[in-house]
């Protein structure tokens, strides 16, 4: 077996005096063909970045009471590229179930189709939703353009409970958006506002605590999977008046 054949597999978590645990668990397979070596560094990276933000944060001067960290090299390359996405229609009206098709291809392997059904929220006024299907790191980089002030905690609260919630690399993660108008203040998500109270928001943004939202998560779901994923597609289907 060479090298580059294998996954690296983190469980840990950093003991804080005081607070909730923040656990450290994750797969690491490379995007492309990688070492032990690669692999070991992309996880001491992650696991360096959260020691670093917990110490360098703004709010609080946290105890570190310990660091449990427990590696296991998996001898197989488990890493699957999200190449497209389908649906089985591209009109839905609210409450509406939709069959959603995920085709991966593995590391110098087949393709494979991973099927799941989502449900459209009721309530939906918009005439185009998008539907995502990929990566929590895709995802969450796509977040961090749309929306960053989702990534700037206004507290230690916030900071360890973004710690904790990261999306993990051995997860299909499914996500239901719409274009949406609304602000985020002090991290804190107020969607679908009214145009009056948007406005009066918005001649306040010299505060620095607010920003506008370009559009809003009606639904996220994830189901693990066996490897780690790589990619992530999106797709616009219309929605009708029920």
């Amino acid at each position: 077996m060479s090298q580059g054949n294998q996954t690296l597999k983190l469980e840990g978590k950093i003991n804080l005096n005081g607070y909730e645990s923040i656990p450290l668990q994750n797969y690491y397979a490379g995007g492309r063909p990688s070492t032990f070596i690669t692999d070991t560094i992309e996880a001491t990276g992650e696991i360096s970045a959260t020691v670093g933000a917990l110490l360098s944060n703004n709010f609080e001067a946290p105890e570190i009471e310990s660091v449990e960290l427990n590696f296991e090299a998996l001898h197989q390359k488990n890493l699957a590229i999200v190449e497209r996405i389908e649906v089985d229609r591209m009109v839905v009206k609210p409450g509406d179930e939709i069959k959603l098709s995920v085709y991966f291809r593995e590391y110098q392997g087949e393709e494979h189709k991973i099927d799941h059904v989502l449900k459209i929220p009721e309530g939906i006024r918009e005439r185009r939703i998008s539907i995502y299907a990929g990566s929590g790191g895709t995802l969450t980089r796509q977040e961090a353009r749309t929306s960053p002030q989702k990534f700037r905690p206004k507290s230690f609260q916030q900071l360890t409970k973004l710690l904790k919630e990261r999306r993990k690399n051995n997860y299909l993660f499914f996500q239901i958006r719409l274009r949406d108008k609304g602000v985020l203040v002090a991290g804190e998500e107020l969607p679908a506002l009214p145009p009056s109270i948007l406005a009066v928001m918005n001649a306040q943004k010299s505060s620095g605590n607010l920003s506008n939202l370009r559009n809003r998560v009606l639904f996220e779901t994830s189901v693990e999977v066996n490897y780690s994923v790589s990619g992530g597609k999106t797709i616009l289907i219309s929605v009708e008046p029920r």
